[in-house]
């Protein structure tokens, strides 16, 4: 309490030397963890410069740039970073405010001073914007688990709800503003409801539950029917939020969620689809977007050279070495990982032989002396074969020119063959003219390509969905003529009295 009142009124004149160290000392964790999380927040600032380097791309590549969820969360991570960056640079020049030091205090000590003044004099300080950006982090990490197969569809289908709940939203706002109008007019003699701020406060927290009926019992003893309908008025906005607005929203969401599992493969294929422009391999500008997070400053920096030239052998050979220079660090780690792991197997490999080589001996298969040479040489053999493997392993990773494409696997199978003679020999037997176009249409009903199609994107067999739609026109139909049997004998009757009826 004495520390919290001296650093309140910025007084430290009856602290001791001693105090003041354990004042530092106790402040200063703090505040050095607010500035090593800023220095480490600070890499997001080149997050934008690798959505801008994708949207350069896709302009040279011409191809669609498709504005994603993650580049929205990116950007508010870069707002809340500015509004902090604002007092952290601002602290890093901090003076001395005469803290009665014997010596001049230093930047460190300056800064964790003007950091807990901040802290204890404003209610949203530093650390809830800190607590916002890590939240905002989060949901960044979740957003690009999109393009996931097991995750991708379920996080989709939770933003497709969001514009349910925002239906909802709307429409209870309406039921919210009305009743907290009609108690606000009708109810003045009620404390809780005479101003207007407080009747929506109040029917805000009685839409969660959170209620007291008991503030109506100002109208006893001189007004009881009032006091009733005050009762049953809060009682008929409780019923009405939690019992029938809530359900409705829960049916709602259940209908959006029956909908899109339904089509669980294609909105995986979609999130695909929608990312891969931006991904796509290019030779020539590739380079834009190999980088990730901070290191895409580094491709920002190529830009001016992938936008100006326009020699596309001189962008191919830059675009190669852009790629070797960059991916030999992965490489370089990834084959280190690759060395590590498989010289930690090694013993365990050995063993499990050398136990094996044991059982075929007892089984007579092997003799002992290349049981016995094995367990000599085995170990040196296992450790040796690792240069072979490293070999192997850089030597796939590091080739980046795909191999070319053969004329020999452009085949066709004999059924596909056979059915295109069927075609060709009922149009020759008809001794009329074909068209091409036609042939590819018939051969595309044959072949049900667009029942394939139909699965491979949406994950939907429209065989099924066909089958399904001939099912409820029949069931349509077969509902429509039994309608029809009682109708026509009544109007037969209602023909025959009206003839009846014309003859009186």
């Amino acid at each position: 309490m004495r520390y919290e009142s001296a650093l309140a009124a910025s007084d430290f004149s009856n602290f001791s030397e001693a105090d003041k160290l354990r004042l530092i000392d106790e402040l200063s964790s703090t505040s050095v963890t607010w500035q090593s999380n800023m220095t480490y927040m600070m890499l997001y600032i080149t997050f934008p410069l690798g959505i801008f380097n994708k949207y350069v791309y896709c302009r040279l590549t011409e191809r669609p740039f498709i504005w994603l969820p993650t580049y929205s969360a990116d950007f508010l991570i870069i707002a809340l970073l500015g509004y902090s960056l604002h007092y952290h640079f601002a602290w890093l020049d901090e003076r001395n405010p005469g803290l009665h030091l014997q010596a001049e205090p230093s930047d460190a000590l300056m800064y964790i001073h003007a950091y807990n003044e901040h802290v204890s004099t404003f209610e949203l300080n530093v650390t809830f914007y800190l607590g916002l950006m890590s939240l905002a982090i989060f949901i960044r990490q979740l957003l690009s688990y999109q393009v996931t197969s097991l995750l991708g569809p379920i996080i989709s289908t939770i933003l497709v709800m969001f514009s349910d709940v925002a239906q909802f939203i709307v429409i209870w706002l309406i039921v919210l503003l009305g009743y907290s109008f009609v108690g606000f007019i009708s109810f003045q003699a009620v404390p809780e409801l005479r101003q207007f701020k407080d009747s929506f406060a109040y029917f805000f927290m009685a839409a969660f539950g959170s209620f007291d009926i008991s503030i109506f019992d100002v109208f006893l003893p001189r007004q009881p029917v009032i006091r009733e309908i005050g009762l049953y008025f809060v009682l008929s906005f409780v019923f009405l939020n939690l019992l029938v607005l809530i359900n409705v929203v829960i049916a709602m969401m259940a209908d959006t969620y029956a909908a899109m599992t339904s089509f669980k493969q294609g909105i995986y294929n979609h999130n695909i689809l929608k990312t891969a422009p931006s991904y796509k391999l290019d030779k020539r500008y590739g380079g834009l977007t190999i980088l990730p997070g901070p290191a895409a400053l580094i491709s920002f920096m190529a830009l001016p050279f992938y936008a100006l030239v326009k020699d596309r052998d001189r962008l191919e050979r830059f675009n190669k070495g852009f790629y070797f220079g960059f991916y030999g660090v992965v490489c370089l780690v990834i084959s280190s990982i690759f060395l590590a792991i498989n010289l930690l197997l090694v013993p365990f490999a050995y063993l499990k032989t050398c136990a094996h080589k044991v059982s075929l001996v007892s089984a007579g298969v092997v003799s002992a002396c290349d049981a016995l040479s094995y367990v000599l040489l085995g170990l040196p053999m296992g450790v040796a074969v690792q240069v072979f493997d490293m070999w192997g392993f850089l030597k796939s990773s590091w080739n980046m020119d795909r191999a070319p494409r053969s004329d020999a696997t452009f085949v066709i199978s004999r059924d596909n063959f056979e059915m295109f003679y069927k075609v060709v020999r009922g149009h020759e037997l008809k001794k009329k003219p074909v068209k091409a176009f036609d042939l590819i249409f018939q051969m595309r009903d044959m072949m049900k390509l667009e029942s394939q199609i139909m699965t491979s994107i949406y994950g939907v067999d429209i065989s099924q969905v066909k089958a399904a739609e001939e099912k409820q026109a029949a069931a349509n139909k077969a509902r429509a003529d039994v309608d029809n049997q009682y109708v026509r004998p009544n109007l037969e009757v209602k023909s025959l009295l009206g003839n009846f009826s014309d003859a009186v």
